[in-house]
């Protein structure tokens, strides 16, 4: 087989004291697009705009071991950890960083990692986590387990793989592949990928820059998505003998989805990882696409689902969680959560709903196999804690007050970068 490519409940003060800010910015952001409107400037928006909340205690990721051992990390180096009590009460974990934390991952014996900002990374479980040197500076997204081994990426093609206690540099030379699966174009990490952006167990996940782009990148403008794999020489032809064309082979193929180049402009954001289970293997693109890895053909691909779980065409699926029965929910740009049932095939079977619709990008989901599954995003000072029952069709939240660390105030500006992630 081929491997490729305080708990409050909703009340009103609550609601007014976490919407006010994100009215303002909406209405900012009305006046800016009513503005522009007038002009002649018909350039593309590169991506969603975000809320801007003036202090930015904002949480970005969140996953567990069990329900009574979940971690949620974010701004300013917050690391909080939940042990399963009915108060709903977080603990702030101290972890000597003011860096953002962009991703936690269970190892599988008990230890967790996470990353984040200027090259973070962390270890540990439970109180106790200590920092590893990564040998980077670079804003680090994700984390976890690819062909046996440890990994993290981030931004510019920054590939880093755990050898023992040590971080160290992956190889970052590799082959685009066209159509046909013949060699087309040729990449190196550091100067051609614009970002890696989550490690699966049969892939790393990004976006490279568009050779063929004109004019100046901005944002997913200029760029395109796709899937990086080891590259297998023994599929390679022969070296030619005149021109020594492959005599140099790469260490890794970019595979574009299901064989055929997905749109322009756009990222690979999340992914579900499984090495045990190809169903269980989903990914979620810039432009609201989820795709599944099957062998529906013979053959190992990705299959799209229709149509695409966003409306506007910027809004991107940030995160994943499957249950154990293989439902798939899922957060979006657009602040929503999305549930879907595992036999869903549009106007055929199964369904698509959206449970929730806010007023804030939501970045990670992660639940307990209970029927329970704690939502993080742009909310100041807060997380959601969701239960949803498919069978009835209940689906409740509550929004739980968190105690982010001391930090100062952030600066007057973009809190976001150019390619739509977090800032702080």
């Amino acid at each position: 087989m081929n491997k490729i490519a305080s708990a409050h409940t909703g009340n009103s003060s609550l609601i007014a004291t976490l919407c006010l800010p994100v009215l303002l910015a909406f209405a900012l952001l009305a006046l800016i697009l009513f503005v522009g409107a007038c002009s002649e400037d018909t350039t593309e928006v590169p991506f969603p705009p975000q809320p801007l909340p003036e202090t930015q205690n904002w949480l970005f990721t969140v996953y567990g071991n069990s329900p009574d051992d979940v971690y949620v990390g974010g701004a300013k180096g917050a690391l909080m950890h939940y042990d399963g009590n009915l108060q709903n009460k977080w603990t702030l974990i101290p972890v000597g960083t003011s860096k953002a934390i962009t991703s936690i991952w269970p190892s599988g014996d008990g230890t967790l990692y996470a990353t984040g900002h200027g090259g973070a990374i962390l270890r540990g479980s439970g109180s106790s986590w200590s920092t590893m040197a990564s040998g980077t500076s670079k804003n680090l997204f994700s984390i976890g387990r690819f062909e046996g081994k440890i990994y993290a990426c981030g931004v510019e093609g920054t590939l880093l793989r755990l050898n023992g206690n040590t971080w160290g540099g992956a190889p970052g030379l590799s082959w685009i592949l066209d159509e046909t699966g013949a060699p087309s174009d040729t990449l190196i990490f550091g100067q051609d990928v614009a970002s890696l952006t989550t490690v699966n167990s049969f892939f790393f996940g990004g976006a490279f820059n568009d050779p063929n782009f004109t004019g100046k990148p901005d944002g997913t403008l200029g760029t395109k998505g796709g899937v990086f794999e080891i590259a297998d020489h023994t599929s390679f032809p022969p070296p030619e003998s005149d021109t020594g064309a492959y005599k140099v082979l790469p260490d890794w193929i970019l595979r574009p989805l299901s064989g055929e180049q997905i749109v322009d402009d756009e990222w690979i954001l999340c992914s579900t990882s499984d090495p045990a289970s190809l169903s269980r293997n989903y990914l979620g693109t810039s432009e609201g696409w989820l795709f599944q890895l099957s062998d529906a053909r013979g053959d190992t691909v990705w299959t799209k689902f229709t149509p695409s779980v966003t409306v506007n065409p910027r809004g991107g699926i940030q995160d994943i969680w499957l249950d154990e029965h293989q439902n798939i929910y899922m957060v979006t740009d657009e602040g929503s959560i999305v549930y879907q049932t595992a036999d869903y095939v549009f106007n055929e079977s199964g369904s698509r709903e959206t449970l929730y619709d806010g007023p804030v990008s939501l970045t990670g989901i992660w639940g307990t196999g209970q029927g329970t599954f704690f939502v993080v995003g742009y909310m100041e000072d807060m997380l959601m804690r969701c239960t949803h029952n498919p069978s009835s069709g209940y689906f409740n939240f509550v929004f739980v007050s968190v105690k982010f660390p001391a930090g100062k105030a952030m600066n007057p500006g973009p809190t976001v970068d150019k390619f739509g992630r977090p800032l702080y």
